[in-house]
């Protein structure tokens, strides 16, 4: 799923979500027990780090429709 406004897309797999620039993976993130607002930063984070700007009410909006039916304080599975 496309991040928007960025060239980067996230999907996920099993245990981990991958970050991928333009096809390419750049970074994997574990979520199992994370929560989203945790997924948030973590990704948020590293987008900046590589000089990204995203806005995190649109990522963590990204994020949750990668896990339907999920709840934004609770765990992810």
């Amino acid at each position: 799923m496309r991040i928007t406004g960025t060239q980067y897309s996230l999907s996920k797999k099993q245990g981990i979500l991958e970050l991928t620039y333009q096809g390419r993976s750049v970074d994997k993130f574990e979520y199992i027990g994370k929560t989203v607002r945790e997924m948030t930063d973590e990704i948020w984070r590293s987008l900046k780090l590589k000089g990204t700007v995203v806005n995190k009410d649109n990522l963590q909006a990204t994020i949750q429709e990668l896990f339907p039916n999920i709840r934004r304080h609770g765990p992810l599975k």
